[in-house]
């Protein structure tokens, strides 16, 4: 392979709901991105929805995380990151307004603003994950909590369903920096997972008795709650146990079925990931 042309999974230019293995140059490097070697990239539930629903365009790079080292810096990134730096982020794939913008590629060009340096300790799988997860984390807790240096000792509950998906313990990481008491639902097998990254109550989401067992637990004071899985049965479990005028906040777009609740939903695609606010 020429130094100049690349591997990288795009749209097929034929059908949109269909990924093609191909061959391209190396995208361009604009003045506020980063030109990034690919180590290891992510799959998360976009790059799904974008081919089975049609969303993509023609040629785009497909891919929305990734970890790799830093090869060239824009000519106006005003982060000091330097050539040779690991690095992870998350980018928006198969974007229409510009097509280079996608991960799954042995070279990316990304976004310095919504970058982070990664340690030599993690490696380039565990990095790769942590991109799209620590910005819908973000955008998900719309709840104006406190910074660990300024939270009260105890300030209540939180309730995150699907506490061991990849969000989740995110999530839970955050609540506690907090100082929120953390409830949590997982499978069983994941009860361990979710108590590592400091849930303190766990239930098995499949046990029909366990809104039962929240309630009893919290009582009527849960007043705010992240749902990381975001179906109608996960919006309906959450509605069972939230307090009145609790929040509730979803990864995707599912209605809480109750009019006393505060909801908390994305709307569209993040422009994070394509525009050029700096978000440093």
């Amino acid at each position: 392979m020429a130094e100049n042309t690349m591997k990288a999974l795009t749209i097929s230019p034929t059908d949109i709901t269909t990924p093609l293995l191909t061959t391209r140059p190396l995208p361009t490097l604009r003045p506020t991105y980063l030109l990034v070697r690919v180590y290891a990239v992510a799959l998360n539930p976009a790059d799904i929805m974008i081919l089975d629903l049609g969303l993509g365009t023609p040629d785009a790079l497909l891919g929305c995380d990734y970890a790799g080292v830093i090869e060239a810096v824009g000519s106006e990134v005003h982060r000091n990151f330097r050539v040779g730096e690991r690095v992870c982020g998350a980018m928006r794939s198969a974007d229409p307004n510009e097509r280079e913008n996608g991960c799954f590629a042995e070279w990316a060009v990304v976004k310095a603003d919504i970058c982070w340096r990664v340690p030599e300790r993690m490696g380039w799988g565990e990095a790769a994950t942590l991109g799209v997860t620590g910005l819908t984390a973000g955008r998900c807790m719309k709840f104006n909590l406190p910074w660990p240096d300024r939270a009260e000792e105890k300030p209540g509950w939180m309730f995150i369903y699907g506490g061991s998906s990849a969000m989740g313990t995110m999530l839970i990481q955050f609540a506690k920096l907090s100082n929120y008491e953390v409830v949590t639902t997982c499978s069983p097998r994941n009860f361990e997972l979710c108590k590592s990254f400091g849930a303190d109550h766990i239930f098995d989401y499949q046990d029909p008795e366990t809104p039962k067992k929240i309630l009893d637990l919290v009582g009527d004071s849960l007043h705010l709650c992240v749902d990381t899985i975001s179906t109608a049965e996960t919006g309906a479990f959450c509605a069972k146990v939230l307090a009145p005028n609790a929040k509730y906040s979803a990864t995707l777009m599912p209605e809480c079925p109750r009019e006393n609740v505060e909801q908390f939903r994305p709307r569209g695609f993040p422009s994070w990931a394509s525009r050029g606010s700096n978000l440093a």
